[in-house]
């Protein structure tokens, strides 16, 4: 392999890489409210009746952070996903090219670049899938917390009404009082 080949595959690799991160980071930021909204509905299909109830749920009590939940194993996933995606696509044309003995400037026909993609494919996804689990792990644990805390709301204030409720039959006098007061 001559100089200026390694220096072309260098470059032509470094973009790869460089692609494939900030195609990451592109889809991760745009996609990642959605992504939550489909977990929480998979997760959670009782809770909301459809997709926009649940994202508009997320934002009012779970804020920008729960919309967000899990985007950094997601970025972690999609930034590798994309880079090796690209890197190992271009990498497979040129093995391919290699075995058919073309030259690096012609092109190939439809089959091999099939098969180019679906070998990058198969090698993205071995990296995806564990950090993947990680992302749904963690949205369903923030939705979990946001739960909670509306519950335990709903609680006191359940208790609240209670205890009100109580004094207002323990006191029939103070009840009169109230009502003369208003009136």
């Amino acid at each position: 392999m001559m100089t200026s080949d390694i220096k072309r595959d260098v470059k032509d690799s470094t973009i790869d890489l460089v692609s494939g991160i900030a195609g990451g980071i592109a889809f991760v930021y745009s996609s990642q409210p959605l992504d939550t909204c489909k977990v929480k509905l998979q997760a959670f299909p009782m809770s909301y009746k459809h997709a926009y109830q649940c994202l508009t749920h997320t934002a009012k009590y779970e804020g920008i952070r729960g919309l967000y939940a899990g985007s950094v194993p997601s970025l972690i996933a999609h930034t590798l996903e994309f880079s090796i995606l690209f890197f190992a696509y271009s990498g497979m044309k040129k093995v391919i090219k290699n075995i058919l003995g073309l030259p690096y400037s012609q092109n190939m026909d439809s089959v091999h670049y099939a098969t180019s993609g679906s070998i990058a494919a198969v090698l993205s996804s071995i990296v995806t899938c564990p950090t993947d689990v990680v992302k749904a792990r963690l949205q369903l644990l923030l939705a979990d917390r946001a739960e909670s805390k509306i519950g335990m709301k709903l609680l006191i204030r359940a208790e609240k009404q209670r205890l009100y409720t109580d004094k207002l039959k323990q006191n029939p006098e103070w009840v009169e009082k109230e009502k003369k007061k208003h009136l």
